[in-house]
């Protein structure tokens, strides 16, 4: 059971990492060429989406601050008139 447990927590981790990715490729143009074993990645994730409704939502949430926080040291930063 344990190990069951642990594989599914690799898997969550693994789909918000797959989201962050493509938050990053599309806020920076990056295209991206599936490899042949992707379809093996996006079934696991579907396993897991069909389990836990709240998953996709809570996986996209987490890999979008990730992105959007990376994303902010490449970004010039904006400095506010001094009044």
């Amino acid at each position: 059971m344990r190990g069951l447990r642990r594989s599914r927590l690799r898997l969550r981790r693994a789909c918000r990492l797959e989201l962050f990715a493509a938050f990053l490729r599309a806020d920076l143009g990056i295209t991206n060429d599936p490899r042949p074993d992707h379809a093996q990645y996006i079934a696991q994730y579907l396993e897991i989406l069909q389990n836990d409704t709240r998953a996709i939502f809570q996986a996209a949430t987490a890999a979008s601050a990730a992105a959007d926080y990376i994303l902010a040291f490449s970004r010039p930063q904006q400095v506010e008139a001094a009044a």
